[in-house]
């Protein structure tokens, strides 16, 4: 399992890093590999830099000034964590107004400039926001002029989406306990010391 920052295990290793009791025992006490403690490091550098701090405040706030932050600064510059593969926000907004003007998905792609396949993958996506945001299944179809199939098959990628987010997050808060209850462990047996 992938764990971020934000786990209780990473919370834990960022404030004893903090703390300045060393990347190598942070990671110790939290459970976790030098290579995982570097990547929370990295994503908490370039959250604090997109957040608008300075290099200087970053690294007084996070109490670690590493030889790596010139790596983190590449990415912390790179923008506000688009892919790299996505395209300008005018260009889905062309995409839209010609999609809603009643022209098919293929033909607003190409009139957007973009390959079908992005026209689809945008029509998912709001397929799936209108689903969140309440809209029925038949609304949503009707909505966005799709058909029985390919309604059918958005719903179910939505359904099986939605399972592995539900269990991802149980896997998480699951380890998030088990890591918690071996560090107040370890503190309590440090503690008798």
């Amino acid at each position: 399992m992938h764990l971020s920052s934000s786990s209780a295990a990473g919370v834990r290793f960022l404030t004893s890093v903090r703390e300045r009791r060393g990347l190598n025992r942070s990671a110790r006490e939290a459970g976790v590999g030098k290579e995982t403690g570097y990547r929370w490091l990295r994503e908490a550098y370039v959250a604090h830099r997109r957040g608008g701090k300075s290099i200087a405040e970053t690294e007084a706030v996070m109490g670690l000034a590493s030889a790596k932050s010139i790596a983190w600064e590449a990415e912390a510059a790179a923008g506000p964590g688009r892919h790299h593969l996505r395209v300008a926000v005018d260009t889905e907004v062309l995409f839209w107004a010609v999609y809603d003007a009643g022209t098919g998905t293929v033909a607003a792609a190409s009139a957007a400039g973009v390959g079908r396949s992005s026209g689809y993958r945008w029509l998912d996506r709001r397929f799936c926001e209108l689903r969140a945001a309440g809209f029925t299944v038949r609304r949503a179809q009707r909505l966005l002029r799709l058909t029985d199939q390919v309604t059918a098959r958005a719903e179910r990628q939505r359904a099986a989406a939605m399972l592995r987010e539900r269990q991802a997050a149980a896997a998480a808060h699951e380890e998030a306990l088990r890591s918690s209850r071996q560090y107040a462990d370890r503190t309590v047996v440090l503690s008798q010391k």
